[in-house]
């Protein structure tokens, strides 16, 4: 593996020269990479203006297939097939291993709530304290969160919308004030050389949780490369750790790329919610809880899922911050 590093990085610098100065810290950074990933860990990405489009780029790069294949394990396409009550014959084969990155650029329902809220120019420490981690649905969540792990939001239309409007609720403050830790606030004091003074009062403590509708670099190279019917599910591959929860928004409740995620997120060991009306659909039996709101029309059945998913963030907010 060490030879095969430090032959990409001879081309890198036979193609661009003066990057040779540099040698030495892109092998660093290569080495943060790699301990990061072994330990299970994830990257989070930032930049403006065309660093923003960067920060994209990568996550498209990492989190399906770059320049090889990366077929499932045989043992997750075996769980796969045995879980799904209605089994998608292509789904293992459209599905790759990723490498889990996330581009904190986007996320407009946090993005634009924080800037107006708090200040937009602490939008990415702020997702930086949300995202970075050493039964029913409420304690499925609640157990979720007390080990560490995170929420993963799809759905379509609409729904899409919930899923970013969830997020917005969940990693900052929704009505209660979340300040950081004293213990976090004098470690940021005692790292940053040049201290700004009001950073850890305009940070908030946040619940990790991602709307897997957007990552635009990644959606469309895998719509491109693959098939945009399997993104949702490809997220989930690449996302997705034991202990995480899956909520799959679908007012039908039989949304295919919805079934697909959650098809691979029980084989994945992760709990599955979905949020749903008439009579919740196939989905349902994929649900380690199906919440089924009672309409029939998909727009009163989005009328009622707003209130269900503002209570399920008042109670976990009420749980976890308790000033």
């Amino acid at each position: 593996m060490k030879e095969q590093v430090q032959k990409i990085l001879d081309e890198l610098t036979g193609r661009y020269p003066s990057l040779e100065k540099i040698r030495g810290e892109i092998a660093d950074a290569y080495e943060i990479l790699k301990e990061c990933y072994d330990h299970g860990g994830k990257l989070l990405i930032a930049g403006n203006g065309g660093s923003c489009a960067d920060s994209e780029h990568i996550v498209g790069e990492l989190m399906k297939g770059f320049c090889k294949k990366r077929p499932l394990s045989k043992a997750l396409i075996d769980r796969i097939a045995s879980i799904d009550p209605d089994p998608d014959p292509k789904l293992s084969e459209k599905l790759q291993q990723g490498l889990p990155a996330i581009a904190i650029t986007g996320h407009n329902a946090l993005s634009t709530a924080f800037a107006n809220d708090v200040d937009a120019d602490y939008c990415f420490a702020q997702q930086i304290v949300g995202y970075g981690r050493p039964g029913d649905v409420f304690f499925g969540i609640k157990e979720c969160y007390d080990h560490g792990g995170k929420l993963l939001i799809a759905g379509n239309g609409g729904s899409c919308a919930d899923s970013e409007h969830i997020v917005g609720e969940l990693m900052k403050g929704f009505c209660k004030k979340r300040p950081l830790s004293k213990a976090l606030i004098d470690r940021i004091a005692s790292i940053d050389p040049d201290p700004d003074p009001k950073l850890s009062e305009k940070l908030q403590q946040g619940l990790p949780a991602i709307a897997i509708t957007g990552h635009n670099a990644l959606s469309t190279a895998f719509a491109n490369d693959v098939d945009a019917d399997y993104c949702f599910a490809q997220q989930i591959a690449g996302y997705g750790r034991p202990g995480d929860v899956f909520l799959g928004i679908t007012t039908s409740g039989n949304s295919k790329n919805i079934m697909r995620a959650a098809a691979v997120a029980k084989a994945m060991d992760l709990k599955v919610i979905s949020l749903t009306g008439r009579d919740g659909g196939r989905v349902r039996q994929l649900s380690d809880c199906a919440i089924i709101v009672p309409e029939q029309e998909t727009y009163k059945i989005q009328e009622l899922h707003l209130p269900v998913y503002h209570a399920l963030c008042l109670m976990l907010e009420e749980t976890f911050f308790t000033r």
